[in-house]
């Protein structure tokens, strides 16, 4: 879960990759 919010600073670009 840690890493979702090292995803939101970056953005909807990492997002993605998240996804």
């Amino acid at each position: 879960m840690a890493n979702s919010k090292k995803f939101s600073s970056y953005g909807i670009q990492e997002g993605n990759l998240k996804l």
